[in-house]
C-alpha cells in the first residue's frame, strides 16, 4: 500500500506499507519512498496511484503546486521520475475548466493509460472529474 504522509514543517511525501492479510500492516523501514526533489513539486510528492504491468511499476503523483507527474520503478520502492515532469497541469485542460488537478488515479484501458483526477475552476466552484490519456508510459 502506498500512502501519503506529512513531515514537519510542511513536506508531503509518499510511504509504503505491506500486509499479508489486509488488516495488519508493516511500514517499510526505508520510508519515505517518494519525496519532493524537483521545483515543480513544491513541498510535496504525494497522492500517488500505482499500477503494475510487464514487471514494472508505473506511478502518477501530485506536487503541492497541483501539477501531476509520472515515475517508474522496477521494485515499487525506488522510483525514477520522468524528465518531462510535470506531465499535466490545469492549464492543459479543455476550456481551462480546471485550476488544480488533484488526487490522480491511473488505470489502463486497452493500450492507453488514463489518469482520472478531481478539480474545479476555483475553490468555491463545484468539484468535477476529468481525465487525460498517456499513450506511452
Amino acid at each position: 500500500m502506498y500512502y501519503s504522509g506529512w513531515q514537519s514543517p510542511s513536506t508531503y511525501q509518499e510511504g509504503l506499507a505491506t500486509s499479508t492479510d489486509g488488516k495488519n500492516w508493516t511500514k517499510y523501514e526505508g520510508n519515505p519512498i517518494l519525496t519532493p526533489t524537483d521545483n515543480w513539486e513544491g513541498t510535496g510528492a504525494y497522492y500517488t496511484s500505482v499500477i503494475f504491468e510487464n514487471n514494472e511499476f508505473k506511478m502518477v503523483y501530485m506536487g503541492t503546486n497541483a501539477e501531476l507527474g509520472k515515475a517508474i520503478s522496477d521494485d515499487g520502492i525506488h522510483w525514477i521520475k520522468d524528465s518531462g515532469n510535470p506531465y499535466f497541469s490545469g492549464s492543459q485542460t479543455s476550456n481551462n475548466w480546471c485550476s488544480r488537478p488533484v488526487y490522480p488515479c491511473l488505470i489502463k484501458v486497452g493500450d492507453t493509460y488514463r489518469v482520472y483526477y478531481n478539480s474545479s475552476v476555483s475553490t468555491n466552484d463545484p468539484q468535477a472529474i476529468g481525465f487525460f490519456t498517456i499513450k506511452n508510459f
